[in-house]
């Protein structure tokens, strides 16, 4: 996309600009492309990094009834431990006229490739989404008899070679690391840096507690303070105050 070799991105889900590592050439190569399609169940900062031409499509979120004539449909999702399992959305869509995911990928398919030109059934898969675990399951390893594993309570864990096996697939065998430098931002005086984190079955460990009330007190506010923040950045204008 930055180099001009990409015309179209479609964007299943997620917030793309902000979840790549380079924000700002992400940006760039985005506004280069002649359309971008955004698939979203809520706005993000992506939709308005635009190319050309722009369309945001609104689907059904993962809590929402996805109803079809095979019946209720269930999606299926891996959590941080590589569990898969169903999900099934259970609430009033916010709008009759929103579609699935896999409707939406479906349709597009078939109108671009049309009936007679394509040999994937698309039309079976967006009424009965068993049909596409089958096909999963004839092309990646680990998903055999998906359909009857991901029903089990709990779902099924995905193969990992290097735990279940102490086997590593590299040109060593063994287990390969590196070392990189550390690098140290500086942050100016009178700004905090702020880290985000995301942790599995833990509670905030002291250490990060105490970083807090660490960086809380340099700016004279007490360990139970809201501390008011300032930022100059582009998402929050010179002078806007938020509640941390």
């Amino acid at each position: 996309m930055r180099d001009g070799q990409v015309r179209v991105f479609v964007a299943l889900g997620g917030n793309f600009v902000a979840a790549a590592p380079d924000t700002d050439l992400t940006e760039q190569a985005l506004k280069r492309c002649r359309l971008t399609v955004q698939i979203s169940t809520k706005l993000n900062r992506s939709h308005v990094i635009a190319g050309e031409q722009a369309l945001i499509l609104p689907c059904l979120g993962r809590t929402e009834a996805d109803l079809r004539p095979a019946g209720p449909q269930s999606v299926t999702v891996e959590d941080s431990m590589s569990k898969v399992h169903l999900s099934r959305g259970r609430l009033k869509p916010a709008s009759e006229h929103l579609l699935s995911e896999v409707t939406i990928i479906c349709r597009r398919a078939r109108a671009a490739l049309g009936e007679a030109g394509s040999q994937v059934p698309w039309e079976n898969f967006e009424s009965d989404y068993d049909r596409i675990r089958d096909r999963i399951e004839r092309v990646i390893p680990g998903f055999e008899d998906f359909n009857a594993r991901v029903r089990q309570p709990g779902g099924f864990a995905l193969p990992h070679p290097p735990c279940d096996e102490r086997r590593f697939t590299t040109s060593t065998g063994l287990a390969n690391f590196t070392a990189n430098p550390l690098e140290s931002p500086h942050v100016p005086e009178g700004r905090l840096l702020l880290q985000t984190l995301r942790s599995h079955d833990r509670t905030t460990p002291p250490s990060t507690a105490w970083t807090i009330v660490t960086a809380a007190s340099t700016r004279g506010a007490a360990s139970s303070s809201c501390i008011p923040t300032t930022s100059a950045t582009e998402a929050w204008p010179t002078g806007t105050s938020s509640t941390s």
